[in-house]
């Protein structure tokens, strides 16, 4: 959620981070939510798979609070939450394939995915991927997010053991701007 469905805010220590208001205050990030959405609506298996900080007094009802706000139509049941710090594809009750996607901004939780046969999509919120460690596919907040998405669903059905054509055709315009 944080940094994709909903936009980072920075902060200027891990204090802010626990204290009540935090996490409900976030505003959404629109292109994506209204795509989450209308994935929904067309019927794909939607969940929301994010972490939380598992001491915090807040974290976990404000998440909730906040899709219960912004994402309504996402089934309660299809709502995932980690433990900070732990991978995200544990949490998973079946097998991953590299039919089931991730959207993330972090890329740890991007490798950690890929390693357990998923798809990873990188989100590029505008302050990650400055090292340019991941290497598959990206979505970036100021471009056609569905568009994108769509080429990705619509490819899914290739040849499940290679994810190879798995190209994202934004890159190259994002290698000329980074």
């Amino acid at each position: 959620m944080d940094g994709t469905l909903a936009e980072w805010k920075n902060v200027t220590s891990n204090y802010e981070l626990y204290q009540q208001g935090y996490y409900e205050s976030l505003r959404p990030n629109e292109h994506i939510l209204n795509e989450t959405k209308r994935l929904i609506k067309e019927g794909e298996n939607v969940f929301i798979l994010s972490s939380f900080l598992s001491d915090s007094a807040f974290a976990l009802e404000e998440k909730n609070s906040w899709l219960d706000k912004y994402l309504p139509e996402l089934k309660k049941e299809n709502r995932i939450f980690v433990p900070y710090g732990e991978c995200k594809y544990k949490y998973i009750p079946n097998k991953i394939t590299s039919y089931d996607y991730l959207i993330d901004d972090h890329t740890k939780n991007l490798l950690d995915w890929k390693d357990a046969g998923g798809t990873g999509i990188k989100f590029l919120n505008g302050i990650n991927h400055l090292k340019g460690i991941w290497q598959g596919l990206l979505l970036r907040e100021d471009c056609d997010i569905s568009k994108n998405l769509n080429w990705i669903l619509e490819n899914k059905y290739k040849e499940e053991n290679d994810i190879s054509y798995l190209k994202d055709p934004f890159d190259e315009e994002l290698e000329q701007e980074i």
